[in-house]
């Protein structure tokens, strides 16, 4: 009985281990990758959406908003398609929430699109593929927050669209 003991603690032990050593190497992949930044000329900037309440953008969502109104005033993007679906706290899709954000921080109204239907980053990306195709668009800069790039950056690879990360940088 005392060697099974022995055995299952050891077996425990490793097991913890393993996980812990998993664990520390995903978070140090994921914040490496979040240092990846890119100013190159493109066609858009793809803002993911990160949730608003009521007509607020929240928190993250608006610094989203504003690294992608800064790449357009800088000339690096001619478009922003902003993202994201209704949520539980509002009547308004998040993207039209952003979109008149974006209009009160001087974006021009022509040069910003809005996709309604996604509810998560998965939608995000499958949706700002299909308005990219619609109007003609080749390549977007994909914007999020650091810590969520590596992620979106996966989803959009698989899916065949072609971004480059430009996180926020805050």
């Amino acid at each position: 009985m005392k060697f099974r003991n022995i055995k299952f603690k050891k077996i425990a032990f490793y097991f913890v281990a393993v996980f812990i050593a998993l664990y520390i190497t995903s978070a140090i992949v994921i914040f490496q990758y979040s240092k990846r930044y890119s100013e190159e000329k493109q066609d858009m900037a793809i803002v993911l959406g990160a949730s608003a309440k009521f007509d607020t953008p929240s928190p993250v969502f608006r610094e989203r908003l504003n690294h992608a109104a800064y790449l357009y005033k800088k000339g690096i993007v001619n478009f922003i398609l902003v993202t994201g679906g209704r949520t539980e706290h509002s009547e308004i899709a998040e993207s039209y929430i952003g979109k008149e954000y974006l209009l009160n921080i001087g974006v021009d109204e022509d040069d910003i699109y809005c996709e309604i239907h996604s509810a998560n980053t998965l939608g995000n990306i499958y949706f700002s593929m299909t308005v990219m195709q619609s109007n003609g668009f080749r390549n977007a800069l994909l914007v999020s927050d650091p810590l969520h790039m590596k992620r979106s950056m996966f989803l959009a690879e698989e899916m065949g669209l072609k971004v480059k990360p430009s996180p926020t940088q805050t």
